[in-house]
Protein backbone atom coordinates (compact mmCIF):
# COMPACT_ATOMS: atom_id res chain seq x y z
CA UNK A 1 0.00 0.00 0.00
CA UNK A 2 1.62 3.50 -0.68
CA UNK A 3 1.91 6.21 1.52
CA UNK A 4 -1.05 8.71 -0.04
CA UNK A 5 -3.30 4.93 0.47
CA UNK A 6 -2.37 4.66 3.99
CA UNK A 7 -2.47 8.44 4.85
CA UNK A 8 -6.53 8.34 3.12
CA UNK A 9 -7.05 5.61 5.25
CA UNK A 10 -6.33 7.26 8.79
CA UNK A 11 -7.59 10.38 7.89
CA UNK A 12 -11.11 8.95 7.17
CA UNK A 13 -10.78 7.23 10.18
CA UNK A 14 -9.56 10.43 12.42
CA UNK A 15 -12.79 12.37 10.66
CA UNK A 16 -15.24 9.38 11.97
CA UNK A 17 -13.86 9.63 15.07
CA UNK A 18 -14.23 13.04 15.82
CA UNK A 19 -17.49 13.47 13.79
CA UNK A 20 -18.67 10.35 15.86
CA UNK A 21 -18.07 12.82 19.12
CA UNK A 22 -19.75 16.05 17.33
CA UNK A 23 -16.78 17.85 17.38
CA UNK A 24 -15.76 19.99 14.57
CA UNK A 25 -12.55 20.26 13.31
CA UNK A 26 -11.32 23.14 15.88
CA UNK A 27 -12.37 21.59 18.35
CA UNK A 28 -10.55 18.48 17.37
CA UNK A 29 -7.27 20.53 17.07
CA UNK A 30 -7.25 22.60 20.34
CA UNK A 31 -7.89 19.04 22.32
CA UNK A 32 -4.34 18.21 20.20
CA UNK A 33 -2.22 21.00 20.53
CA UNK A 34 -2.51 21.51 16.59
CA UNK A 35 -4.23 23.86 13.97
CA UNK A 36 -7.30 23.56 12.44
CA UNK A 37 -5.70 23.40 8.99
CA UNK A 38 -3.22 20.62 10.46
CA UNK A 39 -6.57 18.41 11.54
CA UNK A 40 -8.09 19.02 7.77
CA UNK A 41 -4.62 18.32 6.19
CA UNK A 42 -4.84 14.86 7.99
CA UNK A 43 -8.50 14.06 7.45
CA UNK A 44 -7.84 14.71 3.69
CA UNK A 45 -5.42 12.56 3.96
CA UNK A 46 -3.07 15.25 2.45
CA UNK A 47 -0.90 14.55 5.16
CA UNK A 48 0.39 11.91 7.74
CA UNK A 49 0.76 12.77 11.73
CA UNK A 50 4.04 13.27 13.54
CA UNK A 51 4.25 10.70 16.65
CA UNK A 52 3.32 13.59 19.29
CA UNK A 53 0.26 13.89 16.93
CA UNK A 54 -0.70 10.66 16.35
CA UNK A 55 -0.09 9.72 20.58
CA UNK A 56 -2.40 12.90 21.16
CA UNK A 57 -4.90 11.86 18.50
CA UNK A 58 -4.74 8.54 20.30
CA UNK A 59 -5.52 9.71 23.71
CA UNK A 60 -8.52 12.26 22.85
CA UNK A 61 -10.07 9.46 21.47
CA UNK A 62 -9.86 7.30 24.51
CA UNK A 63 -7.15 4.94 22.68
CA UNK A 64 -3.86 4.00 23.40
CA UNK A 65 -1.31 4.83 20.47
CA UNK A 66 -1.07 1.00 19.64
CA UNK A 67 -5.13 0.66 19.82
CA UNK A 68 -5.35 3.76 16.80
CA UNK A 69 -2.51 1.64 14.94
CA UNK A 70 -4.78 -1.70 15.18
CA UNK A 71 -7.69 0.20 14.41
CA UNK A 72 -5.88 1.85 11.34
CA UNK A 73 -4.67 -1.26 10.52
CA UNK A 74 -8.01 -2.87 10.37
CA UNK A 75 -9.22 -0.34 8.30
CA UNK A 76 -6.71 -0.46 6.06
CA UNK A 77 -7.45 -4.21 5.36
CA UNK A 78 -11.04 -3.34 4.79
CA UNK A 79 -10.40 -1.05 2.49
CA UNK A 80 -7.79 -2.84 0.53
CA UNK A 81 -10.54 -5.99 0.47
CA UNK A 82 -13.02 -2.74 -1.33
CA UNK A 83 -10.42 -1.47 -3.32
CA UNK A 84 -9.76 -5.16 -4.61
CA UNK A 85 -13.30 -5.67 -5.50
CA UNK A 86 -13.18 -2.60 -7.63
CA UNK A 87 -10.29 -3.68 -9.75
CA UNK A 88 -10.12 -5.52 -12.82
CA UNK A 89 -9.83 -9.13 -12.11
CA UNK A 90 -6.28 -9.11 -13.71
CA UNK A 91 -4.61 -6.48 -11.64
CA UNK A 92 -5.10 -7.92 -7.92
CA UNK A 93 -2.32 -10.39 -9.76
CA UNK A 94 -0.04 -7.55 -10.40
CA UNK A 95 -0.19 -5.81 -7.56
CA UNK A 96 -1.59 -2.62 -8.88
CA UNK A 97 -5.01 -2.80 -7.67
CA UNK A 98 -5.02 0.13 -5.72
CA UNK A 99 -4.02 2.24 -8.79
CA UNK A 100 -6.77 -0.14 -10.92
CA UNK A 101 -9.65 1.15 -8.44
CA UNK A 102 -8.73 4.44 -8.57
CA UNK A 103 -9.17 4.25 -12.42
CA UNK A 104 -12.13 2.31 -12.41
CA UNK A 105 -13.97 4.47 -9.60
CA UNK A 106 -11.96 7.36 -9.32
CA UNK A 107 -10.31 9.20 -6.35
CA UNK A 108 -13.89 10.15 -5.43
CA UNK A 109 -15.10 6.85 -5.84
CA UNK A 110 -11.65 5.42 -3.76
CA UNK A 111 -12.40 7.98 -1.40
CA UNK A 112 -16.11 6.67 -0.41
CA UNK A 113 -15.19 3.33 -0.54
CA UNK A 114 -12.22 4.05 1.98
CA UNK A 115 -14.88 5.88 4.21
CA UNK A 116 -17.03 3.04 3.92
CA UNK A 117 -14.58 0.48 5.36
CA UNK A 118 -13.84 2.58 8.30
CA UNK A 119 -17.65 3.06 9.18
CA UNK A 120 -18.59 -1.14 8.88
CA UNK A 121 -15.03 -1.25 11.07
CA UNK A 122 -16.44 1.14 13.73
CA UNK A 123 -20.06 -0.46 13.68
CA UNK A 124 -18.57 -3.78 14.20
CA UNK A 125 -16.32 -2.07 17.21
CA UNK A 126 -19.71 -1.16 18.29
Amino acid sequence: MSEKMYSMVLGRLVAYLRQERNWNQGELAKRVGSTQSTVSRVERGEVLPDALLFRNLATVFGLKPDDLYQRLDEAVAKAETLAKAAAPKGATKKGDWWESAIAVVGTVGLIALIGAAVAALMREEK
